[in-house]
């Protein structure tokens, strides 16, 4: 899962900017070698002004228990707010929450995740683009329409 979450983490960099990044990149770095005091009190800031990919990987040490207490319902709160900027990773995150009851305190919802997938699959998102199908088989297709008409609204709301 640590390297699942340092590839998206690599992908969310593209998503930040000006001394963010910096911020970032020594918040990554004690990260990675496991100082996780430090990334918490790098990342937290970050993520209470609005960096995606600092909400995004402070939410993943929430769900992991990494450098702070196990909070579930935080960590997906941080995915939410990333995914509600755009970030892909996140939006693939949530939708497999809602698609696999992995634990988290987020309902199975196949709409959602099929809304949140298919966010993530348009902005390129491979693992995103592979789980739709398998989704859709176990839908019927006036779950489809209405996932696709929420993805649609997301879509022209956060695009225009």
């Amino acid at each position: 899962m640590r390297r699942i979450l340092a590839t998206l983490a690599v992908i969310a960099l593209l998503f930040s900017a000006g001394s963010a990044w910096a911020d970032f990149d020594d918040g990554w770095a004690a990260f990675e070698r496991g100082d996780y005091a430090t990334a918490l009190r790098v990342f937290r800031p970050l993520a209470e002004q609005g960096d995606s990919a600092s909400q995004f990987t402070l939410a993943g040490m929430y769900i992991k228990g990494w450098g702070v207490p196990k909070n579930n319902a935080e960590g997906v709160k941080l995915y939410r707010k990333a995914a509600e900027q755009g970030l892909s990773p996140a939006q693939f995150i949530l939708g497999i929450y809602h698609y696999i009851d992995l634990g988290v305190g987020v309902p199975r919802d196949n709409v959602l995740a099929h809304m949140w997938l298919s966010l993530a699959a348009k902005q390129g998102h491979e693992a995103a683009q592979e789980y739709i199908p398998k989704l859709e088989s176990k839908m019927p297709s006036s779950q489809i329409a209405k996932a696709q008409e929420l993805a649609a609204e997301w879509w022209e709301e956060h695009n225009n």
